[in-house]
Protein backbone atom coordinates (compact mmCIF):
# COMPACT_ATOMS: atom_id res chain seq x y z
CA UNK A 1 0.00 0.00 0.00
CA UNK A 2 1.19 3.22 -0.86
CA UNK A 3 1.60 6.44 1.72
CA UNK A 4 2.30 9.84 -0.46
CA UNK A 5 4.81 11.55 1.90
CA UNK A 6 3.98 15.50 2.41
CA UNK A 7 6.55 16.78 0.09
CA UNK A 8 4.77 14.42 -2.83
CA UNK A 9 1.25 16.24 -1.36
CA UNK A 10 2.64 20.08 -2.04
CA UNK A 11 4.03 19.09 -5.14
CA UNK A 12 0.35 17.83 -6.63
CA UNK A 13 -1.10 20.94 -4.93
CA UNK A 14 1.05 24.09 -6.43
CA UNK A 15 1.00 24.89 -9.35
CA UNK A 16 4.30 26.88 -9.36
CA UNK A 17 6.40 23.39 -8.78
CA UNK A 18 8.28 22.48 -12.25
CA UNK A 19 7.12 18.94 -12.63
CA UNK A 20 3.71 19.66 -11.00
CA UNK A 21 1.67 18.11 -13.50
CA UNK A 22 3.71 14.80 -13.30
CA UNK A 23 2.82 14.58 -9.47
CA UNK A 24 -0.71 15.73 -9.82
CA UNK A 25 -1.18 12.84 -12.43
CA UNK A 26 0.68 10.14 -10.50
CA UNK A 27 -1.89 11.30 -7.76
CA UNK A 28 -4.68 11.28 -9.40
CA UNK A 29 -4.06 7.68 -10.71
CA UNK A 30 -2.98 7.00 -7.10
CA UNK A 31 -6.51 7.53 -5.66
CA UNK A 32 -8.99 7.21 -8.49
CA UNK A 33 -6.96 3.44 -9.01
CA UNK A 34 -8.54 0.22 -7.25
CA UNK A 35 -5.62 -0.60 -4.97
CA UNK A 36 -5.87 0.96 -1.21
CA UNK A 37 -3.58 3.60 -0.54
CA UNK A 38 -3.00 5.42 2.85
CA UNK A 39 -3.18 8.56 4.55
CA UNK A 40 -2.15 9.49 8.10
CA UNK A 41 -2.97 12.80 10.03
CA UNK A 42 0.84 13.49 10.40
CA UNK A 43 1.48 14.02 6.74
CA UNK A 44 -1.89 15.94 6.18
CA UNK A 45 -1.39 18.17 8.83
CA UNK A 46 2.34 19.23 7.78
CA UNK A 47 0.67 19.16 4.40
CA UNK A 48 -1.79 22.05 5.09
CA UNK A 49 1.42 24.03 7.65
CA UNK A 50 3.29 24.05 4.19
CA UNK A 51 1.18 25.12 1.81
CA UNK A 52 -0.72 27.67 3.90
CA UNK A 53 2.77 29.50 5.25
CA UNK A 54 2.73 32.96 3.75
CA UNK A 55 6.63 32.13 4.10
CA UNK A 56 7.06 29.46 2.18
CA UNK A 57 4.53 30.65 -0.80
CA UNK A 58 4.35 34.07 -2.04
CA UNK A 59 0.64 33.37 -2.84
CA UNK A 60 0.01 30.68 0.18
CA UNK A 61 -2.94 28.53 -0.46
CA UNK A 62 -6.01 29.81 1.47
CA UNK A 63 -6.86 27.35 4.32
CA UNK A 64 -10.09 26.28 2.82
CA UNK A 65 -8.32 24.96 -0.71
CA UNK A 66 -5.95 23.15 1.48
CA UNK A 67 -8.51 21.81 3.77
CA UNK A 68 -10.32 20.65 0.52
CA UNK A 69 -7.29 19.07 -0.89
CA UNK A 70 -7.19 16.86 1.81
CA UNK A 71 -11.24 16.15 1.73
CA UNK A 72 -10.73 14.76 -1.59
CA UNK A 73 -7.88 12.53 -0.67
CA UNK A 74 -9.52 11.21 2.25
CA UNK A 75 -13.17 10.12 1.05
CA UNK A 76 -11.68 8.10 -2.01
CA UNK A 77 -12.91 4.64 -1.23
CA UNK A 78 -9.41 3.03 -1.63
CA UNK A 79 -8.50 5.42 0.97
CA UNK A 80 -7.11 3.97 4.36
CA UNK A 81 -6.50 6.13 7.54
CA UNK A 82 -3.81 4.36 9.14
CA UNK A 83 -2.06 5.86 12.90
CA UNK A 84 -0.16 4.94 15.30
CA UNK A 85 -0.29 1.73 17.08
CA UNK A 86 0.61 -0.05 20.47
CA UNK A 87 3.86 -0.84 19.05
CA UNK A 88 4.59 2.94 17.37
CA UNK A 89 6.35 4.32 20.08
CA UNK A 90 9.19 1.58 20.36
CA UNK A 91 9.49 1.86 16.46
CA UNK A 92 9.68 5.52 16.41
CA UNK A 93 12.72 5.54 19.37
CA UNK A 94 14.40 2.79 17.83
CA UNK A 95 14.59 5.79 14.39
CA UNK A 96 15.49 8.34 17.07
CA UNK A 97 18.13 6.62 18.36
CA UNK A 98 19.71 6.06 15.06
CA UNK A 99 23.24 8.57 14.40
CA UNK A 100 22.07 11.73 13.22
CA UNK A 101 18.15 11.96 13.80
CA UNK A 102 17.38 15.19 15.39
CA UNK A 103 14.89 18.56 14.67
CA UNK A 104 13.37 17.90 11.02
CA UNK A 105 14.44 14.42 10.86
CA UNK A 106 12.10 13.58 14.55
CA UNK A 107 9.27 14.07 11.88
CA UNK A 108 11.04 11.79 8.98
CA UNK A 109 11.34 8.97 11.75
CA UNK A 110 7.73 9.23 12.87
CA UNK A 111 6.46 8.94 9.42
CA UNK A 112 8.79 6.38 8.69
CA UNK A 113 7.62 4.44 11.79
CA UNK A 114 4.31 4.99 10.78
CA UNK A 115 4.89 3.17 7.41
CA UNK A 116 7.02 0.11 8.76
CA UNK A 117 4.36 -0.75 11.01
CA UNK A 118 1.62 -0.27 8.39
CA UNK A 119 3.57 -2.40 5.77
CA UNK A 120 3.45 0.68 3.08
CA UNK A 121 5.77 1.56 0.74
CA UNK A 122 6.18 5.81 1.13
CA UNK A 123 6.35 7.88 -1.87
CA UNK A 124 8.54 10.24 -1.32
CA UNK A 125 10.88 13.05 -2.97
CA UNK A 126 12.78 13.12 0.33
CA UNK A 127 15.80 11.66 0.13
CA UNK A 128 16.50 11.79 4.16
CA UNK A 129 13.69 9.26 4.37
CA UNK A 130 16.58 6.42 2.52
CA UNK A 131 18.39 6.26 6.24
CA UNK A 132 15.48 4.42 7.61
CA UNK A 133 15.99 1.60 4.77
CA UNK A 134 16.12 -1.41 4.21
CA UNK A 135 13.37 -1.41 7.22
CA UNK A 136 11.40 1.36 5.25
CA UNK A 137 10.54 1.10 1.49
CA UNK A 138 10.74 3.95 -0.63
CA UNK A 139 9.34 4.95 -3.89
CA UNK A 140 9.77 7.98 -6.07
CA UNK A 141 6.01 8.95 -8.02
CA UNK A 142 7.84 10.25 -10.84
CA UNK A 143 9.52 7.00 -11.28
CA UNK A 144 6.04 5.21 -11.05
CA UNK A 145 5.50 7.28 -13.90
CA UNK A 146 8.52 7.06 -16.06
CA UNK A 147 10.38 9.84 -15.67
Amino acid sequence: MILPDVNVLVYAHREEFPRHALFRAWLEDLIGGEDPYALAAVILAGFVRIVTNPRVFDRASTMDDALAFTTVLREQPNCVWIGPDSLHWNLFETLCRQPGIKGGLVTDAYIAALAIEHRCVLATEDGDFQRFQPRLSTVSPLVRVGK
